[in-house]
This record gives C-alpha cells, structure tokens and sequence, in this order.
C-alpha cells in the first residue's frame, strides 16, 4: 500500500477531503473532466477520477487526516511525471526521511533549518578532521611552540585565528573516528591557548538582537580530560580580535578581559563546574547556573529564540535562561564562536573537543 505522502504527490488533498467528508454528485464538462459536487470550479480529469477508485478505504482514511502547507503544494505543482514516477518508487522508509529533511529534528535542534538560501542565514560546523600539524615548522604545535605562522593566522584550521603562549599543544585524538581536536596548556601557570573564527580578527558572525527574529542554535561538544586540575576553560562567543595574550581569562585568576562574552566558563578554583557566563565591554562579569560535570564529552548549548530568550543547556539539560535587556548581557554585540583554556597553579587542562556547530536563521 502506498504511504499516504505518496498519495498527496498525485492527487489533490482537497478533492480527497471532499470525497471523504461527504457525498458528491459528478458532472461532465465539454473538456471530459468531471465536477465535484456540481461545482465547475472542482474539477478533475479521468485520470485523477481513476487514481481515486483504486483508493482504499484505509488510504482514504490516512489522506484525510494528512496535513501540507501551501508552499508543499506548490512544489508539488511544479514536478513532472518523471518526478513523480520517481517518487513514487519510494518505499515508507524513505519518504519519512524526505519528510524529516527540513526542520524535523528533536531536542535542541528542533526547529534549526538546514539553509540553502544565504539569504536565509548561514550554517557553520568544523568537525577537525585529519587537523594536522607540524611543530617543525611551527605552524600548530609542539612545546614550547607558539604554533602560529607569522601574521598569526591558524595555518590548519583555515577560518579561524589563534594565539598560544609558550607552553600548548594541539594534536589529534588518536584512533578518533570523525575528527577530535586535543587542546593542552602544559604545566606552567598562566599558560593560555585561544582560537576564534574569523582569519583577520575583525569578522563577527552573531549578534542577538531584540525581536530581529534571528534565531540562533550553538553547540560545542568538548571533554575535560581531567576535572580536578586548577585551570580555566572558556566556550562560546566574544567579540572580534581576542587572540592575544589574556585575551580571555586574566592571570590574575577568576577574571577576564574587558570584552564583550557570551557562554559557559570554568574557573580554576572550581574545575568540576561550568557557569553561564556574559559581559558587556565595560561592566562587570555575571556568571551564573553552575553545572557539575563529568570527565566525558559534554554538549554546552546555546539557542535565541529571535525574540527576546537566550537559552543556555549542557547535554540538552537546561541550566538556566537570560532576557536579551537583561543589564550587563552583551545584545546587540557583533560576536564570533571562542574556544579558551588557560593553566591556573595546579596540573595540565586537557581540552578534547568533537565538533563545533553554529546555525543562524535570519541575519
């Protein structure tokens, strides 16, 4: 039996509708086509008055609850016979598949569009496949290496712009499926590595808006390696040009820089929790919606509503929300996605992060 979507791709819903709820009388114009209830405006061709006789009751059921937007239609509109013999070979399993493509996804994601108009927005993800390195020539890693070639740009992660002091390292995990990026401040307080998308230090990509209707969907999925070492760890966004020294967190410990953020921190004297963190440049910091993590992958999250809400959540675990005119929150602000981590006085911080992803629908 054919899936009911199937169905909708070769007849009209609404003559469907019309059969099922009620009875109809049929009328022949001079064209051969028939009328639905005596009504010329309801017309459908011997064809279609064919397809709806081989209908099961059961398919007939199924049809008349079934729901399309006028936007579904219209495309439908516009397929030929070939289109539509081709979906028609579809089995149920492949037409869900069809049907969950735009917008069907559960949980955080629900709602999030995947953007083939750049009028629309812009999707973004870094997965850090194969990111190699080569502490040789200096260009990523090595101890003791600053690891960036001379106009500071990150020589294998095209896109973004970093800064490491003299003791980091970046490598891959080994046996990773997919792409992990190993991050790892090496024993000296104050030790610091920081990475920002956008090449030039000036590019931003986020901006929450009141109203604008600009949604935006955020997700890092990163692990602690270790989370009794003293150190500081910062993820989500700041304005443009923070990869320099203390760009993030002070030396002074339990302080940033007067930027503008947005996201969750780990402070070093607390380096089983992460906070929602924000600031405006020129106010004071407001962390807040402390969360104890574990030492495996963690998903910190982050989603506007385009209206007014700013949702923060680990693993798809709320942790708390924040008005967009809530004083000291950076709206307005031009931001770019920010990874940090920073040594503090006791043991390595080992950052392990899976995948970056970043949709904006609207701007």
């Amino acid at each position: 039996m054919k899936n009911k979507r199937l169905k909708l791709l070769t007849i009209s819903l609404s003559l469907v509708a019309l059969m099922v709820i009620g009875f109809f009388s049929m009328g022949q114009d001079f064209a051969g086509k028939y009328w639905l209830a005596n009504n010329p405006n309801a017309q459908i061709t011997n064809a279609e008055v064919t397809a709806l006789a081989l209908l099961t009751q059961t398919e007939i059921e199924q049809l008349d609850g079934a729901v399309v937007t006028a936007a579904e239609l219209t495309l439908l509109g516009t397929m030929n016979n070939v289109a539509l013999d081709s979906l028609a070979d579809l089995s149920a399993a492949e037409l869900d598949v069809l049907d969950g493509i735009n917008g069907a996804a559960s949980g955080f994601w629900e709602g999030a569009p995947i953007i083939g108009d750049p009028s629309l927005g812009f999707y973004y993800m870094e997965d850090f496949i194969a990111t190699a390195y080569d502490s040789a020539d200096g260009l990523i890693g090595g101890a003791g290496s600053v690891g960036l070639n001379t106009a500071g740009f990150n020589a294998t992660l095209p896109g973004w712009k970093s800064f490491g002091n003299t003791g980091w390292t970046m490598t891959q995990a080994a046996g990773s499926v997919g792409g992990m990026l190993v991050l790892t401040t090496l024993t000296g307080s104050n030790n610091e590595f920081t990475m920002q998308l956008g090449e030039l230090g000036t590019e931003t990509f986020v901006e929450i808006v009141e109203s604008s209707g600009d949604k935006l969907w955020f997700e890092v999925s990163m692990a602690e390696a270790d989370t009794s070492a003293g150190a500081n760890f910062f993820v989500g966004f700041a304005e443009e040009g923070i990869t320099v020294s203390d760009g993030v967190v002070n030396d002074a410990g339990n302080d940033v820089n007067d930027d503008d953020y947005l996201g969750f921190i780990c402070w070093e004297d607390k380096p089983d929790t992460v906070e929602v963190f924000y600031q405006t440049n020129g106010g004071a910091f407001v962390d807040t919606f402390g969360y104890k993590i574990g030492e495996g992958q963690h998903k910190y999250q982050i989603y506007f509503d385009g209206d007014s809400t700013i949702t923060f959540s680990v693993d798809g675990t709320t942790l708390g929300t924040v008005e967009q005119d809530t004083k000291l929150f950076p709206d307005t602000e031009e931001l770019s996605p920010v990874i940090h981590v920073k040594e503090g006085d006791s043991g390595d911080k080992l950052l392990t992060i899976d995948y970056i992803k970043l949709v904006v629908k609207g701007r």
